[in-house]
């Protein structure tokens, strides 16, 4: 969200204003500097989907590989034409070595998304989860601890209930953008007992 704008329930097209553009693009950024978030819009549109892919290619311009975490949540199933788009987007990454999504639904809603997928991304390798963290827990397996840098150190535990995001520690954030991001995905929990993650300054590049 920026300023008093929200992610409305509908297809957003060409018509967007600047604000309404910065809040959607908001939605796709680095977790750390191999590492794409995607959460998805509520509504799917080509639009929105092109404008997410600029984004992905210019946060990941010179990258040898890279990863994404897919957030469907909010999101509706994808018709013929969005699975269509969503193929010819992520066969456009040279460097893209897989993509991980997450539906916060049952294993029965994640086979049907992985055979929705299973069309729509191409040959990108992709796996399903029910969870972020599941979801965080596989690019960490296929990466190896080797590659783990910035967020992506803390985040599974900051998913699984070990530590927390502070509002000391969100303040001490460059921009407000980044955030209100952290705000929006890690709130303060309210078992006060959990110890803070140790981020003097999260990676996250909008």
């Amino acid at each position: 969200m920026q300023g008093n704008i929200k992610i409305e329930l509908r297809a957003y097209g060409p018509e967007l204003s600047p604000e309404e553009r910065q809040v959607l693009l908001n939605r796709v950024y680095l977790l750390d500097p191999n590492l794409v978030m995607w959460r998805e819009l509520p509504v799917l549109s080509v639009f929105h989907i092109e404008l997410f892919g600029q984004k992905v290619g210019e946060l990941t311009a010179g990258l040898t590989s890279f990863s994404v975490i897919v957030d469907l949540t909010e999101a509706e199933r994808p018709n013929a034409e969005i699975r269509d788009c969503l193929r010819r987007l992520f066969n456009s990454y040279p460097n893209l070595d897989y993509i991980a999504v997450f539906t916060g639904e049952n294993w029965i809603s994640n086979l049907v998304a992985k055979f929705v997928l299973s069309g729509s991304l191409g040959t990108a390798k992709f796996s399903v989860h029910k969870s972020q963290a599941e979801a965080l827990e596989a690019i960490r397996t296929k990466r190896g601890p080797q590659d783990e840098v910035g967020i992506m150190k803390y985040i599974v535990e900051i998913n699984a209930g070990k530590c927390s995001i502070t509002d000391e520690l969100i303040a001490k954030q460059s921009n407000r953008e980044t955030q209100e991001i952290l705000r929006a995905n890690y709130p303060t929990p309210k078992e006060q007992s959990l110890r803070p993650c140790r981020l003097d300054s999260v990676s996250i590049v909008l």
